[in-house]
């Protein structure tokens, strides 16, 4: 059986965090490996962030962007669809 557990390490021993379907004194496997502490930040591509803190570029304030989402809204959006009928971006 192969089962993938989540488990916390106190006092010298890891405390699985749901139960697990195995015999008392039964000998098991272990592999470890740390969880981030948010779990989005597995699917992060942290090396791409790095080099856009590097970036000298000054980055756009809210503003602006409701400035450019709203003209590229007026642009694009044909006629009778849901923008122009609750008038969003308008």
């Amino acid at each position: 059986m192969i089962k993938h557990v989540e488990a916390i390490y106190e006092k010298g021993v890891l405390r699985p965090l749901e139960p697990l379907p195995l015999d008392e004194h039964q000998r098991v496997s272990v592999t470890i490996s740390d969880v981030p502490a948010d779990p989005a930040a597995a699917f992060l591509d942290h090396e791409y962030l790095a080099k856009i803190d590097l970036m000298e570029e000054a980055e756009p304030t809210l503003e602006e962007v409701r400035r450019a989402l709203a003209t590229f809204r007026r642009k694009n959006e044909p006629s009778g669809t849901m923008f122009t009928e609750v008038g969003v971006g308008r």
